[in-house]
This record gives structure tokens, sequence and C-alpha cells, in this order.
């Protein structure tokens, strides 16, 4: 009850387009703890590792920098979506980051995270 009246007060404020979080600050009354927030992240992160190890089971084993990539593409698309770049899981598993860079592109995302993942491969490339 105390959260959705808490959000029914926050949905029904008038705001900037551009307002963040912290504009809502002064209307919030709930927080979660520490603790709370700690353990929905790890539990959070171990799913995203097992979908991970789904995918690439591999992936434990590859150069640290195609498992950052992997890992932001992960959070970006979720485990269906990431699915969905067949040629790039099929360069992955071949062990082929040059591949795995160029099929690595997202639409929807801006052109520098797609960058700063296409770079991410290319240096577990040694490139």
């Amino acid at each position: 009850a105390e959260i959705g009246t808490e959000f029914d007060l926050i949905a029904g404020i008038e705001r900037p387009d551009n307002a963040s979080a912290g504009y809502f600050e002064p209307f919030s009354q709930l927080y979660l703890p520490q603790s709370d927030i700690d353990r929905l992240v790890v539990e959070h992160m171990r799913g995203d590792f097992r979908a991970l190890l789904r995918l690439y089971p591999g992936f434990g084993n590859y150069p640290l920098a195609a498992q950052i990539a992997l890992w932001d593409m992960l959070y970006n698309l979720g485990p269906p979506r990431l699915a969905e770049y067949p040629s790039m899981r099929r360069a992955i598993l071949e062990g082929d980051w040059e591949l795995a860079a160029r099929e690595s592109a997202r639409t929807g995302i801006g052109d520098e995270r797609n960058q700063h993942v296409f770079d991410l491969f290319m240096e577990a490339a040694g490139n």
C-alpha cells in the first residue's frame, strides 16, 4: 500500500522533461536498505552470468575484453535478444573476435556504445 501511494504521488508530479531521478527525492519517503540493494544486484548479476554461460559455455575463458563486451550487450539486450545475433555467436564460439566485433552492432543505442563494444572485441583479438 505504501509503495502504491508513493508511486501515485510521484506519478502525479509535474516535472520538466529532462528530470532525473534526483528530482523526485524530496517527494520520496521509501528507500530500500543497502543490504537489499546489494542482494538484488548480486541476484541479477548471477542470473546474467548463467545466461551468458548458456549462450557461451566458454565465457569464463574468453579474454576479459570479450567478457566485458558480452556483459554490455546482455545488459542492453537481455538474453533472448542477445541470442538473436547468430553470426556473432558463431564467431565467438570459434574465437574469431574480429568477426564478433563486426557483427556486434546494435540498433537503437548510440554509436559511442556500439563503438565501445566493437573496440572491446578488437582488443580481445589483439588489435
